[in-house]
């Protein structure tokens, strides 16, 4: 695992279905600092139970989803992309 499995670990603990956290809220939970290497792990979050749904450089946030809930609403028939979040 990477410098971010803290990260995971805090995410893990959360449990929410949908986690929008701030580099600085990450910053405060886990003492890491967000740079360009995040892209590369980012599909460790995977082994923790979820998605990285969105990440956002310059407005400095990023969204991640559960895998269980990304399962549940994929079976459910809606007319819109429920995993658009807008730009950013």
């Amino acid at each position: 695992m990477s410098k971010y499995k803290p990260l995971w670990k805090h995410l893990q603990m959360d449990g929410s279905p949908l986690v929008k956290f701030t580099f600085e809220e990450i910053k405060e939970a886990v003492g890491l600092d967000i740079d360009h290497t995040f892209s590369t792990y980012r599909n460790e979050a995977v082994h923790f139970g979820y998605q990285v749904a969105k990440i956002s450089m310059r407005r400095k946030y990023i969204i991640f989803l559960k895998l269980d809930w990304i399962s549940r609403l994929t079976n459910y028939p809606f007319r819109h992309n429920p995993f658009s979040l807008g730009n950013g």
